[in-house]
This record gives structure tokens, C-alpha cells and sequence, in this order.
């Protein structure tokens, strides 16, 4: 006979089936473990489903030729961008942010018909005749991704005033993007710090002293952030052969770059990287200056200790 114990609605266990027959050894256990197996089944066919149907596509934004935006919220595949845009699997790690809640590191990755940026807040892929600006679900609608946008499409349409290929127009609307973000970031750190260390020399509290462990976090959090950017600017400079392929229009038209003609996008780089280690270095005398502090609070405490203990004694 059979009998089966249900539980109440708000429990989340499995219903209980119970055999009363005896005279099969287990057959209870095997009914239980069968009944558990196909519902798990059932759950991980649906989760599968779902997280593989997610993943199949990125959100993009895309610009044509002439700069302007022509698709501002499409979902194009990952094997079309492996496939069409001469990308490798492992580049779309570089630029999909969907299952990550951190950054992801930055890179700038050059390939035969495209560049694969990935500096901050931005994502993109830059082709001699297209933009394709990767959004995640937070992007979408931030104030530094909208201002981003118009700055692209502003600089795409800069022909007249500008010689530089498409491409590298693209590029450079990327690296003032980035840049402009981290010097914002970077002083209004400095400018916390050095209020919390002004604060700490009027008086000592553990409130104050808290606030600056707090701070110490985020500025070298930052100072991360920061030499990682300047570190990838600094491996392109290093690297003759990526220079010379950015120049993605004349390998289109048929005329590639030698491998030592690239004094245009060397010498913007080179701007770029130096406004970045300057970013870099005040960074770091900051927390040079949060570390000197700490260690004349901490001499200050000792003699304030030992004092009181020689009124004692």
C-alpha cells in the first residue's frame, strides 16, 4: 500500500513517500532517493536552460563608418563575434561583465581586423568602419556610460578636424574617457585623505582613526586600479607589432603599416601613459602621507603610554 506524507506549504522539503510493504527489503529508501534524483533533474535542466540562453548573447551599442549611432540597444551572439570579427574565445572573457560583480582587469588586445578595449567603465570592440560599445545591465543607464556615448560619437565624426584614422579616433575617445574618470576618482580620494589627516592633527579620536583605515582601503584600491591602466598603455608602447596593426584602415585598404611606422599612435599613447603614471604617482605620495601619519600616531600613543606609566610609578 501505498501512502504519501505531504508536508506543510511553507516547509521546502521534499514530500516524504513511505512504503508499507515489508516484504521488499529498501523499497522505501529507493523511492525517496529516485523521487529527490528526478526533481533535481528537472531544476538543474531548468537552471541550465536559463544561464545558457543568457549567456548566448552581449547588450551592444554599435556606430557605423560615419560615426553615427546606428543600433544604441542590440543583442548580437558571442560565436558572431568569434566567428565575423576575428575574436578568440577567451577575448570575450575581457569584455563580458554578466556573472561578474567585479571589474574586470584592463586590457587593450589587438587583433587582425579589430581592436578588443576593456579600460574601466568601458568595453568595446573597434573595427576600421565600427564601433561596438559592450553594455552591461548597469551601464545602460549611468551618467559616465551616456556621456561616453556622445564623446564617441563626437570624436567619429571628427574628420575635418582631425587626421587620424577611424579607428584610432575611436581609441583616443576611449583613453580620455578613462583617463578623465580616474583623475574625478583620484581627487576626490586626495581630497578625503587630506581632510581626514588634517582632522587627525587637530585631535585623535578612534572614530577619526577608523575613518582613515577606511580611506587607506580605497586609495590603495585605487592606486591598483590606476597602475593596472597605466601598465596595459605601457605594453603597447613596448610592442612594435601592436602598434603598427592598429591601423586597422590601411590594413583594409591593402597598404599595412610596417612594423616601425606608428609614430602617430606611439606618440598619443605616450601622452596618454604619461597623464596616467601622473595619476599614479600622486596616488602613491598620498599614501605615503597616510602611512607617515599612521606612524607618528602610533609614536605618539607610545610616549603618551609610557608617560602615564611613569605617573603611576
Amino acid at each position: 500500500m501505498l501512502c504519501q506524507q505531504t508536508l506543510p506549504p511553507h516547509a521546502t522539503h521534499l514530500p516524504i513517500i513511505r512504503l508499507f510493504n515489508t516484504t521488499t527489503k529498501g523499497t522505501m529508501v529507493q523511492a525517496n532517493s529516485d523521487y529527490a534524483s528526478m526533481i533535481l533533474e528537472k531544476n538543474l535542466m531548468h537552471r541550465n536552460h536559463v544561464s545558457y540562453t543568457e549567456s548566448q548573447t552581449l547588450r551592444c551599442t554599435v556606430f557605423d563608418a560615419q560615426g553615427t549611432l546606428v543600433s544604441p540597444s542590440m543583442d548580437i551572439k558571442r560565436t558572431e563575434l568569434i566567428t565575423k570579427h576575428g575574436l578568440f574565445p577567451r577575448d570575450i572573457r575581457k569584455i563580458d561583465q554578466t556573472n561578474h560583480s567585479f571589474e574586470i582587469a584592463p586590457a587593450i588586445s589587438v587583433r587582425r581586423t579589430s581592436i578588443l578595449v576593456s579600460l574601466l567603465h568601458i568595453r568595446c570592440l573597434i573595427k576600421a568602419d565600427t564601433v561596438i560599445l559592450f553594455d552591461d545591465s548597469g551601464s545602460r543607464t549611468s551618467r559616465a556610460h551616456s556621456q561616453f556615448i556622445a564623446e564617441l560619437e563626437s570624436k567619429l565624426k571628427s574628420t575635418q578636424q582631425s587626421d587620424l584614422p577611424y579607428e584610432i579616433r575611436a581609441l583616443e575617445a576611449v583613453l580620455v574617457s578613462a583617463l578623465a574618470n580616474l583623475d574625478a576618482e583620484m581627487k576626490v580620494n586626495t581630497t578625503v585623505t587630506k581632510g581626514v589627516l588634517a582632522e587627525l592633527e587637530e585631535e585623535i579620536t578612534r572614530e577619526k582613526l577608523r575613518f582613515l583605515l577606511i580611506q587607506n582601503k580605497k586609495i590603495s584600491t585605487f592606486a591598483q586600479k590606476a597602475t593596472l591602466v597605466r601598465d596595459v598603455i605601457d605594453e603597447l608602447l613596448e610592442n612594435d607589432d601592436d602598434l603598427a596593426g592598429m591601423y586597422l584602415t590601411a590594413k583594409k585598404n591593402g597598404v599595412p603599416r610596417s612594423v616601425d611606422d606608428h609614430a602617430e599612435i606611439e606618440m598619443l599613447l605616450e601622452s596618454y601613459y604619461n597623464h596616467c603614471d601622473e595619476i599614479v604617482q600622486t596616488i602613491n605620495r598620498v599614501i605615503n602621507n597616510v602611512r607617515t601619519s599612521e606612524e607618528i600616531i602610533n609614536i605618539s600613543s607610545w610616549i603618551v603610554t609610557e608617560i602615564n606609566l611613569c605617573y603611576l610609578d
